[in-house]
């Protein structure tokens, strides 16, 4: 569902059920991580840089404490693919952490923001894994 005056993204190997992908807060999402050894989900927003110095995001798996961990990769790449800059973080059941990254001097023009989200290596499944983005941002 768009809200009136909401930013036009894509999506790529997001499962259709309701709980793969939602946006909440306003500026917030869940995106559900695929099973060990499947494809990445990611959310693809574009976005215009003018001076943007920094990326930054929390990251939470809103999971149970014995839920396998998730790995959340976001990053910053031109409209070709070529990523330009990008950081990680892999949470537990129940964890939170904080992506933040510097962007490159001098970065303008149309870019893509991307934020992906993928089963910790060691996981046995991808029940329970509540991978939510947290007012990210470029700033």
């Amino acid at each position: 569902r768009a809200e009136p005056g909401g930013t036009a993204f894509a999506l790529q190997n997001v499962g259709s059920q309701g709980w793969a992908f939602f946006v909440f807060d306003g500026s917030s999402c869940q995106l559900h991580p695929n099973g060990p050894g499947e494809a990445p989900a990611r959310a693809i927003v574009p976005v215009r840089l003018d001076g943007h110095t920094r990326f930054s995001s929390g990251v939470l798996h809103a999971g149970n404490p014995t839920s396998a961990a998730v790995a959340f990769t976001a990053r910053i790449a031109r409209m070709d693919g070529a990523v330009v800059a990008q950081g990680t973080a892999t949470v537990a059941g129940h964890g939170s952490d904080r992506i933040a990254f510097e962007l490159p001097a001098g970065l303008q023009g149309p870019m893509l923001a991307v934020l992906e989200t993928a089963m910790a290596p060691d996981a046995a499944n991808n029940g329970m894994a509540w991978a939510r983005w947290i007012d990210p941002k470029l700033s």
